[in-house]
């Protein structure tokens, strides 16, 4: 069973389909796959919930049934794109995260630090539990503040890569985050593709009063060298991609917030960085910057 399907809950984090406690479940999972494949955490944004029935991504986003083939693209099966298919092949053990991101969005951003603190728990459980087991995080838009808010509160080298698709969150935060310890050694890569600037936008707006109030993640991503910012949408970062041997298809919406997984062979190049499949480094995903241009130094 390489997909253990987690619930955060008011008290707790618990397995969404079983009686059994955490340890139990989380024991059981891991037994089955290689002691030292990755563990790979995913997170969804908004308008969500495991703790009412018709907003359930355990029955979308994380369903790993047959059926989960036939949903729409957008609420298709996150883990079985990444590759948790078959446990007699599985790249590694999947824990998506359901959490309650429904309400006002004010109040589901607040609530997501709140549950960033219970990811961070259940993190360092998972470093005792499994110390030789690399921990990886996916996540999409208010997703994405709920693994900075969990980066903020570990101690060092708990965490190693970091996927942020479409971040809903603000560039402030996520500049006090690299300064934290938590952050240390962590590689990320953030994917804010031009489709969803205008989203960004309302994000700005919708936290316009927020104490950390002012350019969104996806308009200011932090300068650091551990920290790669691509948008699929530049001729260079699509061949350097490509160079790579992951090919990702161009922009076809003006407009989209869920395009940082829909695009064609988004979900594959996801699937390597998170199996450490792909490259060694993040960074080898970013284009080289062009030479500067002007006229030669005088001798």
């Amino acid at each position: 069973m390489p997909v253990l399907n987690l619930t955060v809950t008011p008290e707790d984090i618990r397995p969404a389909q079983s009686g059994r406690s955490l340890n139990a479940a989380l024991g059981r999972a891991a037994a089955r796959g290689d002691g030292t494949a990755p563990i790979v955490l995913l997170l969804h944004g908004y308008r969500y919930s495991p703790l009412r029935g018709p907003s359930n991504p355990h029955d979308s986003l994380y369903a790993t049934m047959p059926c989960a083939q036939s949903l729409p693209r957008r609420k298709g099966s996150w883990p079985m794109a990444l590759g948790f298919r078959d446990a007699e092949t599985d790249p590694g053990l999947c824990l998506p995260v359901g959490w309650d991101a429904r309400g006002r969005f004010a109040e589901a951003f607040g609530a997501a630090e709140q549950v960033g603190a219970r990811l961070a728990a259940l993190i360092a459980r998972l470093n005792r539990q499994f110390p030789d087991r690399p921990i990886h995080a996916m996540a999409h838009s208010l997703g994405a503040r709920v693994v900075l808010a969990a980066m903020a509160r570990l101690p060092a080298a708990m965490i190693r890569r970091v996927i942020l698709l479409a971040p809903a969150d603000l560039a402030d935060h996520a500049e006090t985050v690299l300064g934290c310890p938590g952050a240390q050694g962590v590689e990320v890569l953030q994917i804010s593709p031009t489709e969803n600037w205008l989203f960004d936008r309302l994000l700005e707006e919708a936290l316009r009063r927020h104490p950390q109030a002012g350019p969104a993640l996806g308009r200011r991503p932090p300068e650091a060298e551990r920290w790669v910012s691509l948008t699929l949408d530049s001729d260079a970062e699509l061949a350097n991609l490509a160079a790579l041997g992951h090919a990702v298809a161009p922009r076809h919406h003006r407009v989209c917030h869920w395009s940082a997984y829909l695009r064609d062979g988004a979900m594959d190049l996801y699937s390597a960085l998170l199996t450490e499949r792909g490259p060694r480094a993040l960074r080898e995903l970013a284009p080289p910057r062009p030479l500067a241009s002007g006229p030669p130094p005088s001798p």
